[in-house]
């Protein structure tokens, strides 16, 4: 029997957008065992314009899905499964792109997550962002050319979606060869929050923005990404990509200025012993008799 399942909205989210593109070379996997304790979230993008970047990126998805199906939704070994499901997907996409006769590469970035820890694998510029607390921890570092101007010190990481050689990159999925991905992990605690995406989304979006749209009330965090997303796409204008993402919101749900009311009760309690301070030497100056 098949556990697996699209995710009903709750912590897990995608949404996806095509933009003045004449086609959607993005695609999403967003799965999660039944009572969402485990997930399995995939972004992946057609590469460079390439005719067969549609179904290599569908390709991905594909083999994505069906290694989770294989095993249940229970990843024993996350780094080696996901290793898996790229080498999988990097094998489907050259197939596809044999029979096609298309040049078919495709990015990716995946994460598995539990209750207790994320694993994550990236190859291309496709990224994953990781929160806590409203404070982005760590995100993935883009195998491409602006990148490496950037660990460089050449380019300001603000000026990555708008340099002419953004897009450029040093790997992906597909090709002659199979580069290996990238990994990462991280302990998870129940303020902790992902976000996967396209360029065509973070080249747009701040990482502030970013923060709004993960740690909104979860009863608008739909509309939050929808939103989001729009807002990507007429920023990224008529010559604009493809724009899509997939979030695992935080455990906890809190109010969105719960963060700053927290923050204004410490001042104002500064303020009321500062004056009771002065209260308290105005009485020792009116009652003390030299």
């Amino acid at each position: 029997m098949n556990n697996s399942r699209q995710s009903e909205p709750g912590r897990f989210l995608t949404a996806t957008a095509k933009g003045p593109r004449d086609e959607q070379q993005d695609a999403v996997l967003c799965l999660s065992d039944p009572e969402q304790t485990r997930a399995f979230l995939v972004v992946s993008d057609g590469v460079g314009g390439n005719t067969g970047g549609g179904l290599a990126s569908l390709s991905v998805i594909e083999s994505a899905r069906i290694f989770w199906d294989e095993q249940k939704g229970k990843f024993s070994n996350p780094k080696s499964a996901l290793a898996t499901v790229c080498e999988l997907s990097h094998k489907k996409i050259r197939e596809v792109g044999d029979k096609q006769a298309h040049s078919a590469r495709a990015t990716i970035v995946a994460l598995y997550l539990t209750s207790t820890e994320a694993h994550w694998v990236h190859s291309g510029d496709s990224r994953l962002y990781h929160f806590r607390n409203r404070q982005l921890v760590e995100r993935t570092e883009d195998h491409s050319v602006v990148q490496i101007l950037v660990n460089q010190g050449k380019l300001d990481e603000k000026e990555m979606g708008s340099h002419p050689s953004q897009g450029v990159l040093l790997q992906c999925l597909g090709g002659d060869e199979y580069p290996p991905p990238a990994f990462g992990k991280a302990e998870v605690t129940a303020d902790d929050a992902f976000l996967l995406c396209t360029d065509g989304f973070w080249e747009r979006t701040s990482t502030k923005e970013m923060v709004q749209t993960v740690f909104c009330l979860r009863s608008e965090s739909s509309d939050y990404l929808e939103r989001a997303v729009e807002r990507a796409v007429e920023r990224n204008g008529p010559k604009g990509d493809n724009v899509t993402v997939a979030v695992a919101l935080p455990i906890a749900e809190k109010s969105p200025d719960s963060t700053k009311k927290g923050s204004t009760r410490r001042p104002i309690l500064w303020v009321a012993l500062v004056l009771l301070a002065l209260c308290a030497l105005l009485i020792l100056l009116l009652h003390w008799h030299p």
